[in-house]
């Protein structure tokens, strides 16, 4: 399904906009919105609003195969993780609803027109003459960073642009673009070269742990005072999911992306801080991972869901990777990313000496 945005920023953060869908099926859909909008429909009929909290509300629409949304209000975006709204900052994804999209969290093609006031700028897009443009292809969640030019700046080196803010010493960004553009190139060297052709990371204002990625934009937390160990790892993971993001987002196959690309971002650490240092990170996660469920049990209702993808994910792949060879471990993640396996069926049904470990 493709849909066209168009969205107009104010200095405020007040959100005047309109999403066209087409080719939907004639029926009722549910979709989820910022609890600040209000929302009219073009020839289709409100039924249900219902306010789940005070961020997002969820609107229940009867609609014949087109449907245009117009949308209007004040951004509320609370102060929490995965969101940060300043007077000259805001970034805005999925907890923050931005945009009125399907609840159903398909992954859709979509076209945005975005108009902001002078001396705003927005990461990931190309400025025209009155207008900022951005395709985004096979998404759940449409992740918008909004900035004044007097608040940040951008560093860019080979495929990769870093947005900072001005309290960022330039050479440690400097230091970060060599680490994420080595990382991206012995991801390209591994798996072949993925989808895009750059990276835009995003390091935002906010003190939690809260990391995403959507297509080729990195979003993480601005704690960088010390480019370690763990945060190679960290920016490994993430970076690491512009090969593995294309997986089913049902819950018994989501832990395709997160274990790979936990798994990858290992293999990196192996080759840069030694086998052993691995291998303690192994045992580490061993020992967390120890009385967690398989892979196979994973559904919305478990609460550690995410530790398994995490922890216990990787240890299963490196005892796969004993198995049949790292060289060979390898050759597979290459073949799942070139074939663009998204469920755990397609996983084993490549690989089914996974298969016992996928049930232990």
């Amino acid at each position: 399904m493709k849909a066209t945005i168009y969205l107009k920023v104010y200095e405020n953060f007040d959100i005047d906009g309109k999403i066209i869908y087409k080719e939907l099926t004639k029926g009722v859909d549910q979709y989820y919105c910022n609890a600040g909008y209000n929302l009219t429909c073009e020839n289709s009929k409100i039924i249900k609003i219902q306010e789940v909290s005070n961020n997002i509300k969820y609107v229940s629409i009867e609609h014949e195969q087109n449907l245009t949304i117009y949308f209007k209000g004040i951004l509320n975006v609370p102060l929490k993780t995965s969101q940060t709204k300043t007077k000259n900052y805001l970034e805005a994804n999925i907890e923050s609803a931005i945009i009125p999209l399907l609840t159903n969290l398909s992954k859709n093609d979509y076209e945005i027109f975005l108009s902001l006031p002078d001396d705003f700028r927005a990461v990931g897009f190309i400025k025209k003459e009155n207008y900022y443009y951005r395709y985004l292809t096979k998404t759940f969640d449409i992740a918008l960073i909004i900035y004044h030019k007097d608040v940040a700046y951008q560093y860019s080196l080979d495929s990769i642009n870093i947005l900072a803010h001005n309290y960022h010493p330039i050479e440690k960004i400097k230091q970060m673009a060599k680490i994420a553009n080595d990382i991206y190139n012995k991801y390209t060297k591994l798996f072949s070269p993925c989808a895009f052709d750059h990276v835009n990371i995003v390091l935002n204002p906010r003190f939690d742990n809260g990391a995403y990625v959507r297509n080729n934009l990195v979003c993480l937390v601005d704690q960088i005072e010390g480019l370690d160990q763990q945060t190679f790892l960290h920016l490994a993971h993430e970076i690491s999911h512009l090969w593995w993001q294309n997986s089913d987002l049902l819950f018994n196959s989501l832990w395709i992306d997160e274990t790979f690309a936990q798994y990858s971002a290992l293999l990196l650490v192996k080759e840069k801080f030694g086998s052993s240092v691995y291998q303690q990170i192994i045992d580490q996660f061993q020992a967390k991972s120890a009385t967690m469920a398989s892979l196979a049990s994973i559904q919305s209702n478990i609460t550690d869901r995410f530790a398994i993808h995490y922890y216990k994910g990787p240890c299963l792949f490196d005892e796969l990777a004993k198995t049949i060879g790292e060289c060979q471990m390898i050759e597979l993640m290459k073949k799942c990313y070139q074939e663009k396996i998204s469920t755990s069926e397609q996983f084993l049904k490549l690989c089914p000496e996974f298969k016992k470990l996928y049930y232990r």
